[in-house]
């Protein structure tokens, strides 16, 4: 069975990535850029221009930027959609995500 959640609450999102921030503060923090102009699986290393799934490991950190997806149609739809189904618990310091774009978190129950 498989779940979906959104993030609803950008104030507690905020308060997340504030403390992210400045606890990896002294790390490497390396910037992943999202490749494929549509949909896709964040768990696949050949999606992103570092050649990795940008994950947190060790004092390895990343920022993450998801651009832009292309003008959907009709209006107020997504025209991609990035699968997160990755086994565990995770971070990345910063998720910059685009317009026109969703993020969908599967989890395995």
């Amino acid at each position: 069975m498989s779940r979906t959640f959104f993030i609803k609450n950008a104030t507690a999102l905020g308060a997340i990535v504030s403390a992210l921030l400045v606890t990896s503060s002294l790390e490497a923090q390396i910037v992943a850029n999202w490749l494929p102009a549509g949909s896709g699986d964040y768990g696949n290393p050949a999606n992103w221009d570092v050649g990795v799934v940008p994950l947190n490991v060790g004092g390895t950190t990343f920022i993450v930027y998801i651009p832009n997806g292309a003008l959907p149609s009709p209006p107020n739809t997504y025209s991609s959609t990035i699968t997160l189904s990755i086994p565990g618990a995770w971070t990345v310091d910063q998720l910059n995500l685009g317009l026109h774009r969703r993020l969908l978190v599967a989890v395995d129950a």
